[in-house]
């Protein structure tokens, strides 16, 4: 019985325990994120946030947005980071249409012979008449290559944890007298 019962924790309470994690390693992972989000509180205005964590950023560095709003051609917009490399732009009152923001990331220095890298945050579409308090949308940059090698790193310590496991059910166990 108790063996059965190992076995459930190892294969069912190790993934189930990645899982319920999940928010706290997206976010030690995330390189950089930015969202629209058309707030209705104090007034009515359209929001752009977003934060760099990656180490090339370094904080009231200035960094390009591209935005996209209804009835304009899209253009870039120069914003500085804060002293926690977090961004914040506000547009004004929203019109009925869509918006969009994209975030460039990378180094800006050698974007010219790379081509550039945008984050960009889907659609936002607004109407006259929204009914919620906030409308927002959000995209997210992570960093894969260390999210893969921490995902095989757990990956390894579960299948070993079932190896260890599969051996101590086969082997008799002895009976003192």
């Amino acid at each position: 019985m108790i063996k059965r019962i190992a076995l459930f924790a190892i294969l069912g309470l190790f993934p189930l325990a990645l899982f319920l994690l999940w928010p706290k390693v997206r976010d030690r992972f995330t390189t950089a994120e930015v969202a629209v989000a058309a707030v209705r509180q104090p007034r009515e205005e359209l929001l752009i946030t977003g934060s760099i964590k990656s180490p090339a950023a370094e904080p009231f560095s200035i960094q390009t947005l591209l935005i996209e709003e209804p009835g304009k051609e899209p253009y870039r917009r120069l914003v500085s980071l804060d002293a926690e490399n977090a961004l914040e732009l506000t547009l004004g009152k929203p019109v009925p249409g869509t918006y969009r923001a994209s975030l460039l990331v990378g180094n800006q220095e050698s974007s010219a012979s790379k081509g550039e890298k945008w984050l960009a945050t889907p659609q936002i579409t607004l109407d006259g008449a929204r009914t919620s308090p906030t409308d927002s949308v959000e995209a997210r940059e992570y960093n894969r290559p260390w999210l893969l090698i921490d995902a095989g790193v757990c990956a390894m310590v579960w299948a070993a944890l079932f190896v260890v496991f599969l051996r101590a059910w086969k082997t008799p166990v002895l009976k003192t007298p």
